[in-house]
């Protein structure tokens, strides 16, 4: 190559300055964020004939304490003259504090002209803001079995993100799954929804027993003799109550006893109610008139006081009869002759 040709390639060259520009990035504590130089270039500066050939980002301050930078991915590109990169980079920040970082790229245009710029980024980084309590949310909730009940937390303290985490103490009575809960089987449950700071809230949730909304016997009277028995049965409505024990209860109990299952025994002659009572606290009842009668007592034997007569013509005699036992209900006999 001889002089000329060299100073033709120098004068081809044209270096364009060095171009500056800022920044500023707020974050907060524990966020993380990308930074890319060549994404962030002025683009007024230059047009869309440009290419990258590198890119760095460096803090201004040697080893800054509180904040970490990585390469978090390298772009590779093209250019006439040589192959580049430009890269995204990764700053998280463990402190608070204001950084100043500079970001560095080298680009070029074809034919042969090439430009460097650099941002100086200045980071901000603050406390975010935290959830401070927890409202919209009632200190008591009464369920039925089956309902579900959704709950509308309100965070106190804008701009603060968080996650809430939802528990129940009992999932035996209720669950709660993202703030919807569902009722289970009578009891008591807290449900407690908590920040990601720990703050948090409770309610009280109780589900109720499913009531008996409707009782009714078998009978509503019956006549029965004295020694005799008589089952009565409860139907109730719904069937699926929770609690289905049913109290028995006589009016008289010189007349007529009940059992634990309804189970009737008439004592002596006269009348009776007898109850059948709810206990799950819907206080409800179901009665039946029991008569209790004396038994029937049939005869066993009748005799006559003369087994034959002779009489004659326009004579009457009368007979006699006895009938055994001497108890009998009724001592009504009829006649005829052969």
């Amino acid at each position: 190559m001889n002089k000329k040709s060299i100073v033709f390639s120098i004068l081809l060259f044209i270096f364009t300055g060095v171009y500056a520009s800022e920044k500023t990035i707020y974050v907060y504590l524990g966020e993380s964020l990308t930074i890319s130089p060549w994404g962030d270039r002025d683009i007024s500066t230059y047009d869309m004939w440009w290419t990258c050939v590198s890119t760095s980002l460096i803090a201004l301050e040697e080893n800054p304490p509180g904040i970490e930078i990585t390469e978090k991915s390298r772009m590779i590109t093209h250019t006439a003259k040589e192959d580049g990169y430009y890269c995204y980079y990764e700053v998280k920040p463990d402190r608070e504090g204001v950084y100043s970082l500079r970001g560095y790229y080298r680009c070029y245009k074809f034919p042969d002209t090439y430009g460097y710029e650099f941002i100086t980024y200045t980071v901000v980084v603050t406390e975010a803001p935290k959830v401070i309590y927890i409202s919209g949310i009632p200190s008591n909730v009464e369920m039925n079995i089956g309902d579900t009940y959704s709950f509308n937390p309100i965070i106190v303290e804008e701009g603060a993100k968080t996650t809430l985490t939802w528990t129940s103490s009992n999932m035996s009575v209720a669950t709660v799954n993202d703030g919807v809960v569902i009722a289970h089987n009578p009891g008591t449950s807290i449900v407690t929804c908590t920040a990601s700071n720990g703050v948090y809230t409770q309610c009280v949730v109780t589900v109720n027993p499913k009531y008996i909304k409707e009782i009714s016997l078998n009978y509503t009277e019956k006549e029965i003799f004295v020694n005799d028995v008589l089952s009565l049965t409860a139907k109730l409505a719904p069937e699926d109550a929770t609690n289905d024990y049913i109290v028995w209860n006589t009016s008289d109990e010189s007349v007529a006893l009940v059992g634990t299952t309804g189970t009737v025994v008439g004592v002596s002659e006269g009348y009776a109610n007898i109850t059948a009572a709810t206990t799950d606290g819907s206080n409800l009842s179901a009665s039946c008139l029991v008569h209790v009668v004396a038994p029937k007592v049939l005869a066993t034997s009748l005799t006559l006081d003369a087994t034959e007569l002779e009489l004659t013509q326009g004579d009457n005699a009368t007979l006699t009869t006895t009938l055994q036992p001497s108890n009998v209900s009724s001592s009504a006999l009829r006649w005829s002759s052969g």
